[in-house]
């Protein structure tokens, strides 16, 4: 009787296989060779599908979506559209810096011409 309350425990306490590869896991989860996805930090569920900080948010899903900020380990608003920041609930074009020094002599030429130094 042990035996079998034993086998019966195991089977519902135990985690389901979740996944069969990495690409059925989430926000860079992995499959676990016990096929549970093992979640990035600032992500969980079955899938690695729950984002930390997403439901505070609030990303306007018109425009954006929440994804993982893998620096910061939480969420953070996304534009669908890749060429755009999010910013305040909007999408904005990002601005392009132009004249960008190539080498660090390059910089210290403009740092010297910028404090009137010659």
């Amino acid at each position: 009787m042990f035996t079998w309350l034993f086998a019966i425990a195991v089977f519902f306490l135990s985690p389901t296989a979740s996944c069969k590869s990495n690409s059925d896991c989430e926000n860079g989860g992995t499959c676990g060779k016990d096929q549970v996805c093992e979640c990035k930090e600032g992500s969980s569920g079955d899938r690695c599908e729950i984002i930390k900080g997403c439901e505070k948010l609030a990303c306007d899903d018109q425009i954006s979506n929440c994804v993982l900020d893998v620096k910061a380990k939480k969420g953070m608003c996304e534009c669908k559209e890749k060429t755009k920041l999010y910013v305040n609930h909007k999408c904005i074009g990002k601005c392009k810096v132009q004249n960008v020094p190539d080498t660090f002599n390059d910089i210290q030429v403009l740092k010297i011409i910028r404090f009137g130094k010659t």
